[in-house]
């Protein structure tokens, strides 16, 4: 689990033992340490809230590490205030966490208005392409003669055709050509 520096965390502790008619009149002490060095950053005695539940809210250490840094946070219950005595009953519980910066800022908007955002919009904003003129190469394809190259290409078609040789492709291909001719002629009129 991870922890967010400084903000509140619950470290909460249920006694287990149900049928445990002192489960309420035991001290639950948790020890938070650094999770590397082992060193001891806290120790918290929890509140008991009735039912065998302690709990306690406990500051989050800061953290400085740009990866983090790790604790583990044990509870362990006493039979006496001072929490000399462990209760032979139940076993310590230990836990890891990860302490680290997890809410990202990305710097404050002091100084920001609409006038300097539509300003920098406007300084880096593309120049507009400028508009060409097509109008001189439609105005050759339309001197094109699409007759003249229609009428050759059916000699040749005729051509082939009476040829011996047996050339469909090459037909088919004279066909294609014909027929985008004929297309585009009809548009460039």
């Amino acid at each position: 689990m991870q922890l967010e520096p400084l903000s509140q965390f619950v470290i909460y502790r249920q006694i287990g033992d149900h049928l445990d008619t002192d489960r309420d009149n035991y001290y639950v002490q948790a020890v938070i340490r650094n999770g590397t060095t082992s060193e001891i950053i806290d120790k918290v005695l929890l509140k008991n809230i009735g039912n065998g539940e302690y709990k306690k809210e406990w500051s989050v250490i800061n953290n400085t590490s740009p990866f983090g840094t790790w604790i583990t946070v044990r509870t362990s219950v006493y039979t006496d205030k001072d929490c000399t005595t462990l209760c032979s009953k139940y076993q310590e519980i230990g836990d890891s966490y990860l302490v680290l910066q997890t809410k990202q800022t990305y710097g404050g908007s002091i100084d920001i208005d609409y006038k300097k955002i539509e300003k920098m919009i406007r300084d880096n904003k593309p120049e507009q392409q400028k508009e060409v003129d097509l109008s001189p190469v439609l105005d050759a394809i339309k001197q094109i003669n699409f007759d003249s190259i229609l009428k050759e290409i059916k000699q040749v078609k005729e051509m082939i055709k009476n040829q011996p040789n047996d050339d469909e492709l090459i037909l088919l291909k004279l066909d294609t050509i014909e027929q985008w001719l004929e297309l585009n002629n009809k548009y460039g009129e």
